[in-house]
């Protein structure tokens, strides 16, 4: 097509304008892609409905030849899945390594060695294969503690919440809080490695950091999903308290708000119109972190 409509919201072209407008108008719109989240909302409708002259986009991969339609999905896949490129900077690196490993022998090596014993000969090989071994484990345990350090930088969304920058005074106010289940969230969304959720605030729908990717999921599973969490952190938050007990509370207050935190999970599980409602304030909370959120997914996205 020599022009064509693009979808800001999933980047799906037309060529018709008929044919985008009738995308755009449907009860049910088009999931939004990371992508999308960097357009500004109120722009999204005015540039999918913008004429583009037709340009060859087309980006194919030096390493395995894959062809795709985006610069930014091309270095994606550079980034994170292309395994052809990432075979051939393995290989690299390791003739870097044995090259840096390489050292100059004197001249009169060989005379020198023939004077050795055959035990002394091989125990300098067993020194040698046993320092080619621990350069090796220390290689396999560099690499493990980066993979570690990019796991944690964001929790995955199937996972419970990092809670460690909550302390006890925190909780004793979460669990006794009449908001307790939207405070909570506020609070946990303040630690940046809990920001696995982006909302769609023109759909039903939302993107999820989960099994190390993003994911489409319905606003309804995320929000249940969420109080599921909140819920066993608030059971462990009277826990931490009630143990040590070092607030000195009463244990009836404390037990006092955890019951009520029972109910009124229980209450959310069974009752639809509750579930209306507080699908209204999860995704409230979760709207107002959308910015740092979409930051801290797309670091994700793009391979930090």
């Amino acid at each position: 097509m020599s022009s064509y409509y693009e979808c800001k919201r999933c980047f799906h072209k037309f060529s018709q304008k008929n044919d985008i407008i009738r995308h755009m108008s449907k009860k049910k719109l088009c999931i939004r892609t990371i992508e999308s989240y960097l357009i500004d909302e109120d722009k999204i409708d005015e540039l999918s409905l913008t004429k583009h002259k037709n340009k060859d986009t087309s980006k194919i991969c030096n390493y395995c030849n894959t062809l795709f339609t985006h610069t930014c999905s091309l270095n994606r896949h550079l980034k994170l899945y292309c395994k052809v490129k990432k075979e051939q900077e393995e290989e690299e690196e390791q003739k870097k390594e044995v090259q840096n490993n390489e050292i100059e022998q004197p001249s009169d090596i060989v005379a020198y060695a023939s004077q050795l014993n055959p035990n002394e000969t091989i125990s300098i090989n067993n020194s040698e294969i046993n320092n080619s071994n621990i350069n090796s484990n220390n290689t396999i345990n560099n690499h493990n503690n980066n993979i570690n350090i990019n796991i944690n930088l964001l929790k995955s969304f199937d996972e419970d919440w990092d809670v460690s920058k909550i302390d006890i005074n925190k909780k004793l106010i979460l669990l006794l809080n009449n908001s307790k289940f939207t405070q909570t969230l506020e609070n946990i969304l303040e630690n940046e490695v809990n920001l696995n959720v982006i909302i769609d605030s023109t759909s039903d729908n939302g993107l999820v950091y989960k099994d190390n990717k993003l994911i489409n999921m319905n606003i309804k599973d995320i929000v249940k999903k969420s109080m599921e969490k909140l819920h066993k952190h608030l059971c462990d938050f009277h826990q931490d308290i009630v143990k040590p007990n070092d607030l000195l509370i009463d244990v009836n207050v404390l037990d006092y708000g955890l019951e009520t935190a029972n109910k009124k999970y229980n209450i959310f599980k069974n009752d639809n119109n509750t579930q209306n409602e507080v699908n209204n304030y999860i995704r409230s909370v979760y709207n107002k972190k959308n910015a740092r959120s979409i930051k801290q997914c797309r670091k994700i996205n793009e391979g930090f």
